[in-house]
């Protein structure tokens, strides 16, 4: 009997980052020192000169990047812009081998259009940490696909974790109270 394929490498395969904040852009640190891949990013308040710092590759429109990745990772907030930002008509742009990442915010993705493109074969995969409804009940049908990872949008709770973001928010307290530019927005 003869196999399928399942896995492929992720040396040579393509990243695209829809939103280069802290997430987007330790992802794409992680893809590009980590695999050796290529990273192009959708963002419209980023500079090409900053994707360029970085080894990105920045792309005007967000239908060139789900075109051309093998992975999507989506790094934005949940806006009314970005509310079902990624639904059938997008994920018909993208490759027959593409991944899709959210890690960000549940409603980006199109729950019913991601489950019928898993079950068609029509996108190799897709990882979610974040759902439209939290925590994931049992009878989502996302859950029914073999193609699909879940988790339980809880990676910010370990003691390590905590620990940063206490020491983080104080840090940018200090460089504030010293005159010097914050890291990270404190609000």
């Amino acid at each position: 009997m003869l196999h399928q394929i399942t896995e492929f490498e992720l040396s040579g395969k393509t990243l695209g980052t829809i939103g280069l904040g802290n997430i987007g852009s330790i992802a794409a640190d992680t893809f590009i020192n980590g695999f050796g891949m290529k990273v192009l990013v959708y963002d419209p308040y980023i500079y090409d000169s900053q994707c360029a710092e970085h080894g990105l590759t920045k792309v005007e429109n967000p239908e060139d990047l789900l075109n051309e990745s093998d992975i999507i990772n989506i790094s934005v907030p949940l806006t009314d812009a970005t509310e079902n930002m990624i639904a059938k008509e997008q994920i018909d742009l993208m490759k027959k081998n593409a991944i899709i990442i959210n890690a960000t915010r549940g409603k980006i993705v199109n729950e019913v259009d991601l489950y019928d493109a898993l079950k068609a074969g029509r996108i190799f995969g897709a990882a979610m940490d974040a759902f439209e409804v939290e925590p994931v009940k049992k009878d989502n049908p996302l859950l029914t696909c073999y193609n699909f990872i879940a988790t339980s949008h809880n990676g910010a709770n370990t003691v390590d974790s905590l620990i940063r973001m206490g020491t983080g928010a104080i840090d940018e307290i200090v460089r504030k109270k010293n005159g010097e530019d914050n890291h990270h927005v404190v609000v």
